[in-house]
């Protein structure tokens, strides 16, 4: 039996995966446009029209997991009825959530110290850093999906560039 007790001859198959939202860094270059991103999911699944149709009308001010969602009721006749929460997106379809007001800032060194190995050495990669670097801030914005049931969750984003 191996550490951790799974049981398994063969350990499991660690995969990184590397995605930008934005500029990638080897295409940026200065320019005098402001790009600004609001609440961002990466959801497993294709929402059907009517859930597309509630994102919408939850705005860009909603900051949640679409676990528990209100759906205002749109009758006449149902006034003064409080309408149930209900899940939009099973919760083990929601992979991360990206808000800007869940955010740190911590260094290559601290990343390692705070969360993992690996994630410390992605990141530090992608800054082309050392992993035991120590000075250059890194602003992470945190998995609001992290506490949710599923597959390992990643830790969240590493932000590369400025967040005002």
């Amino acid at each position: 039996s191996s550490p951790g007790g799974s049981g398994s001859a063969n350990p499991p198959v660690v995969s990184t995966v590397y995605a930008y939202v934005g500029t990638p860094p080897a295409q940026r270059q200065l320019s005098s446009l402001v790009w600004r991103l609001g609440p961002t999911h990466f959801l497993e699944e294709v929402l059907p029209v009517s859930s597309v149709s509630t994102v919408y009308e939850l705005g860009p001010n909603y900051v949640g997991s679409f676990q528990a969602v209100y759906i205002p009721c749109k009758d006449s006749k149902s006034e003064g009825v409080s309408p149930s929460p209900i899940a939009l997106v099973p919760e083990e379809k929601v992979s991360f959530g990206l808000y800007a007001l869940s955010v740190s800032s911590l260094t290559v060194a601290r990343i390692r110290k705070v969360y993992n190995k690996l994630d410390s050495k992605a990141i530090a990669k992608q800054l082309a850093v050392s992993s035991h670097e120590n000075a250059t801030p890194v602003k992470l914005l945190h998995n609001s999906a992290g506490h949710l049931n599923g597959p390992a969750r990643t830790i969240g984003a590493a932000l590369i560039g400025y967040l005002s």
